[in-house]
C-alpha cells in the first residue's frame, strides 16, 4: 500500500493498519506521561526521531510492512530512542532477549543468552539459573 504525505491518517486510511497501531502506541510510550509504560521510555529520555515522530508515513517508509503479525518493534540499542537505524521487526522471543536484564554467557567465543544456552543444552533454564546463582560460569552452568 502506497502511503500519501498527508498528516491525517484516519482520515485516509492508516488506522486498519497494523503498523500504525505500533507506531501510535510507541508514540504514546515516549511522550504521554499517562501512558502505563511511560516510565520506562519518555520518562528514562527514550523518544522517537523527529521524521518518526512527525508523521507516520515517515516512520512506514523506513521500516515498511510487519513481517508478520507476530512481530514487533525493537530498539537494537535499549540506551538509544526510535529511530530507522536503530529499530527492526523481530519476532516477540527476539524482542524478548534483547531486555536490559537479559543475562548473556559467552562459551567458546559465542555469546548467547542464558535461554538459548539452556536449550542447546537441554538444560531447565530454572536449573542453570539456580546454578549461575550458586557460582558457577560459563560452560559449567550447562554441564
Amino acid at each position: 500500500m502506497a502511503l500519501k504525505g498527508n498528516k491525517h491518517a484516519l482520515k485516509h486510511g492508516y488506522a486498519h493498519l497494523p503498523e500504525y497501531r505500533v507506531w501510535l502506541a510507541m508514540k504514546s510510550r515516549c511522550y504521554n506521561v499517562t501512558a502505563k509504560d511511560y516510565k520506562y521510555y519518555g520518562a528514562k529520555g527514550v523518544v522517537m526521531s523527529k521524521p518518526w515522530k512527525e508523521a507516520f508515513e515517515n516512520f512506514y517508509t523506513d521500516m515498511g510492512p510487519r513481517p508478520s503479525k507476530d512481530h514487533q518493534i525493537d530498539r537494537t540499542r535499549n540506551d538509544r530512542g526510535y529511530s530507522a537505524s536503530n529499530c527492526k521487526w523481530v519476532t516477540r522471543l527476539e524482542n524478548m532477549s534483547n531486555r536490559r536484564n537479559t543475562v548473556r554467557i559467552r562459551i567458546d567465543g559465542v555469546t548467547k543468552t542464558m535461554k538459548e544456552w539452556s536449550a542447546l543444552y537441554n538444560i531447565n533454564y530454572e536449573t542453570a539459573k539456580s546454578r549461575r546463582r550458586a557460582g558457577l560460569k560459563g560452560k559449567k552452568i550447562f554441564e
